[in-house]
């Protein structure tokens, strides 16, 4: 495996007050370079907690990862759970609410 260079992160996206009143937890995915060069994904979900700036959320996700993931990021996603019409949770609804998107480009 070759070392992969990546650029600076940024923050195309961060909207911590999409909602009203606090949810139940937070999902995310991390796409990065897997050993084979190739674009993985990991996910997962995280407890609610107020947080005030992006770079707090993007540590707490990368602090769930492996020390490989870590290294090897390429993008974070966050977003608030599903919910239909009513506020029921709903796997697969259509309602994907986005709470950050943190890029980083890979330099090869």
């Amino acid at each position: 495996m070759q070392n992969q260079q990546f650029g600076v992160a940024t923050v195309a996206r961060w909207n911590p007050y999409v909602n009203t009143r606090p949810e139940t937890h937070l999902e995310f995915t991390v796409w990065y370079v897997s050993a084979d060069g190739r674009m993985r994904w990991a996910t997962g979900v995280t407890h609610w907690d107020d947080y005030q700036d992006a770079g707090t959320l993007r540590d707490k996700v990368l602090s769930l990862q492996t020390d490989f993931v870590q290294k090897q990021w390429s993008r974070i996603e966050v977003n608030i759970p599903n919910r239909d019409h009513y506020g029921h949770l709903r796997p697969g609804f259509i309602k994907d609410t986005g709470m950050l998107l943190v890029t980083r480009e890979v330099l090869h």
